[in-house]
């Protein structure tokens, strides 16, 4: 005989619970999906209010993976949406290049140096079935395939097809002299700073003097340039690099002789004031930044970075000392209206090399507009203290 009340009936109602709300359920309601009970109007309906709905009900966990099913099929469709413009604007944008297109292949920086160029002249050969292009260049044809977002189509015409050489080439093989292309800018540029050292070192030989000349601003050009040629060692681009170099480092250290052993009395220290070590110091600083270091963390990458932005204002000794004096000679004025020259004239080699080669180096070219800048005012005085009236230099008082 079984007592109504036994321990097995009331384990059972006791287990009984919506599984919605969790709170205890006498209904007969389960969900459709899950077959488990639930109120038919969740979260806490009496047997009464669910009187009218069918035994087979959808619980709030079932009803919300539905929803989150449907809108995870709705990001679908419209991410496969999105990925079918982006290849429609792909096909219109990137497609393939004619051939006889000429272009220019970037080199990767694995493949090149410092000082060399990081582009190829090339000419389009062949496109593939896949849209990929067979470049061409003077050496030979390179043996990789490029897309056409991995190659600048160029105005200029650089070589014919039929002068492609018959034979397959690495970026290995663009470690030549004839890959130094010499534009006007450039030469015109470099000869402003010869003539420029060149005078220098006439005037303190011919007057046996360096009267008007700052030995802090050739002490930071000569630190400058030692810092900037030290791929002397280590890279071969052409004789005329090499030539230059040379020149201008073995020059300021003859400068610095002159100014500092043999004609040691005639320096005016008591006007070469300007403390160094306000910009020596933060430069030295800025060049342990990554972000401003313009290629690889490396000790070459860092003094050359560190040369380019000393340079930028290793003059400020010499104009501070012109602003003390007040005056400065003929000669000396020529020599800094060629210096301020050579790097004007960079700027304009800059323009002609992002327009021709597409290739820009915003290290350079922000250090080489400060330096202009800080030359500016001494253009114009040059100009019309010495070169329209043919006398000496004298600033306004």
């Amino acid at each position: 005989m079984v007592r109504v009340g036994s321990p097995s009936t009331s384990t059972e109602n006791a287990q009984k619970e919506c599984v919605s709300c969790g709170k205890p359920y006498s209904g007969s309601h389960k969900c459709h999906k899950c077959n488990k009970f639930c109120h038919a109007i969740p979260p806490c309906s009496t047997p009464h209010s669910e009187e009218g709905y069918s035994a087979s009900v959808t619980c709030h966990h079932c009803s919300k993976e539905a929803e989150t099913n449907s809108q995870q099929e709705a990001a679908k469709e419209n991410q496969m949406a999105q990925a079918d413009r982006m290849l429609q604007r792909s096909a219109r944008q990137l497609a393939p290049l004619k051939v006889g297109s000429s272009v220019m292949v970037p080199i990767p920086e694995v493949d090149r140096g410092r000082a060399e160029f990081p582009n190829v002249k090339g000419i389009v050969m062949e496109v593939t079935a896949e849209g990929m292009h067979k470049i061409g260049t003077e050496h030979g044809v390179l043996n990789n395939l490029f897309a056409a977002n991995c190659v600048t189509p160029c105005r200029e015409a650089f070589l014919s097809v039929e002068n492609v050489p018959d034979k397959t080439v690495r970026f290995k093989a663009f470690h030549l002299p004839g890959r130094v292309i010499m534009n006007a800018f450039r030469l015109v540029a470099d000869l402003s700073h010869l003539f420029a050292v060149l005078i220098l070192l006439y005037k303190i030989w011919k007057t046996r003097s360096c009267a008007g000349l700052s030995g802090k601003s050739q002490v930071l050009f000569a630190l400058v340039f030692t810092c900037r040629y030290l791929d002397l060692f280590t890279t071969y681009i052409s004789v005329y690099n090499t030539f230059m170099k040379v020149t201008f480092v073995a020059a300021l250290y003859a400068t610095c002789y002159l100014m500092f052993v043999k004609f040691k009395a005639t320096c005016n220290r008591e006007e070469d004031t300007f403390r160094v070590e306000f910009i020596v110091v933060p430069y030295n600083l800025l060049m342990f930044d990554f972000s401003l270091v313009n290629a690889q963390f490396t000790p070459m990458e860092i003094l050359w970075t560190f040369s380019v932005y000393l340079e930028a204002v290793a003059i400020l000794p010499q104009l501070f000392m012109l602003q003390r004096r007040g005056e400065a000679e003929t000669i000396t004025a020529h020599y800094l209206f060629m210096l301020g020259s050579y790097r004007a004239l960079y700027i304009v080699n800059w323009i002609y090399r992002y327009y021709v080669e597409s290739f820009y180096d915003p290290i350079v070219i922000v250090s080489g507009i400060v330096q202009t800048v800080l030359y500016a005012d001494f253009f114009y005085l040059y100009l019309t203290r010495v070169i329209k009236e043919r006398g000496k230099l004298e600033l306004p008082i």
